[in-house]
């Protein structure tokens, strides 16, 4: 990217990336088109990758890259898989953030991706970067080119695989991703002795591990209140059951637990009386499914067995989710939805296990969103519908 470009890109932030990309016959020095990519995807970077933004002279060729790619939070996280690390792989590379971040833990790592114009754009942004660690390659790491992976060549393969097929409709099963990591871990395995998959938090657990062999943990991450990645760490060698690690970037706490243990871990249950508090978990502790462990491990009572909210009479800090104070509670019938419509004008509303959903509930009871309240419907374990209006509990951050 020459200074002129750059500059460009600088003075047009914030601007309609689809008017710049109008304005060819105004600047015909300039890249018109790259710079109307850079400048959109800038927009997004700003948020997703925060230490990138301050590189106005990295360049995006693909906004489907941009989208797909990790962000640096989650990026980071994947850094304590790098314990020992000395030559990593990414063979699967896209626009290069998690590379780039796994790097900082390796003494060499190698960027593999199919795509010729991406390769450019990552050895050009790994060297505005300051990153002088990472080859990059333009080659297709596959089932039928395994051999240019030599047997332990690499401490830590990393895989992150398409999840567009080849029409650019989005796809979420493991098989139909590229590469088809059910085929291409097995293979993998017998050259190196960690890999770690970057996989859609659409997957079941279940199916994940009838599908791919070997897999000794499963890590589910949430972060801006989604889980955002589910993450398989696969060893070379027989795997003597799995782990699966329940974190919550934004609180900076997690759990892990086997499926095992979930299952025959014993349950308490409590009702949400007003002072009482109410935790909501965060999305990757549900999808890792750790309902009993969650509860088990911070001394808070299930409202219900289908009821994923849970309650205590004492505060929990580190609670890897959101945390209320209960305020109010009352039967669900048209006279307490209408009185709590009435007092609260303003309160977010969610359902958890309710007839309702939250759309529905919503509507019912007519409210418009708040930072400060939150009403759930839901269902305690006496078959009771309940309203709960709640106080938001601000939480410091990590």
């Amino acid at each position: 990217m020459n200074k002129e470009l750059e500059k460009f890109i600088i003075e047009h932030e914030g601007c309609d990336p689809y008017a710049v990309a109008l304005e060819k016959d105004r600047y015909p020095v300039i890249d018109i088109s790259l710079a109307a990519k850079c400048i959109a995807a800038r927009s997004i970077i700003r948020k997703k990758v925060p230490s990138w933004y301050s590189f106005p002279s990295l360049v995006y060729p693909s906004m489907t890259s941009i989208e797909q790619c990790s962000s640096e939070a989650t990026a980071r996280y994947k850094q304590r898989f790098m314990e020992g690390c000395r030559k990593m792989a990414d063979i699967t590379g896209g626009m290069g953030v998690d590379t780039y971040f796994l790097s900082l833990k390796a003494s060499d790592a190698d960027y593999y991706e199919k795509d010729r114009t991406l390769c450019e754009a990552a050895r050009h942004n790994f060297h505005e970067l300051g990153i002088n660690n990472i080859n990059v390659i333009n080659e297709n790491i596959s089932v039928n080119n395994i051999q240019s992976i030599k047997t332990g060549y690499y401490d830590f393969i990393y895989i992150d695989p398409s999840r567009r097929d080849m029409h650019g409709k989005r796809v979420y099963s493991i098989k139909d991703c590229s590469p088809d990591i059910s085929v291409l871990v097995p293979e993998l395995r017998k050259c190196c002795g960690r890999i770690l998959v970057k996989i859609s938090p659409m997957e079941d657990i279940s199916e994940i591990l009838r599908t791919v062999s070997g897999i000794t943990e499963i890590h589910t991450t949430g972060y801006d209140s989604e889980c955002k990645e589910m993450l398989l760490l696969v060893g070379s060698g027989e795997s003597g059951g799995c782990m699966l690690t329940a974190y919550d970037i934004d609180c900076g706490t997690g759990i892990s637990f086997t499926l095992s243990e979930e299952k025959s871990a014993a349950t308490e249950f409590g009702y949400p009386e007003p002072g009482c508090f109410l935790y909501e978990p965060s999305p990757a502790i549900l999808k890792a499914g750790a309902f009993k462990t969650v509860a088990n491990t911070y001394g808070i009572a299930k409202i219900a067995v289908n009821t994923h909210l849970y309650v205590s009479d004492r505060r929990m800090d580190n609670f890897p989710g959101k945390t209320y104070r209960i305020i109010e509670c009352r039967r669900f019938n048209k006279r307490n939805a209408a009185d709590l419509r009435k007092k609260y004008g303003k309160a977010s509303v969610t359902a958890r296990n309710f007839p309702l959903g939250s759309a529905g509930l919503k509507k019912l009871l007519d409210t418009a969103e708040s930072d400060t309240l939150h009403i759930f419907g839901t269902t305690a374990q006496n078959g009771e519908r309940l309203l709960v209006a709640c106080e938001v509990i601000r939480r410091a951050l990590p």
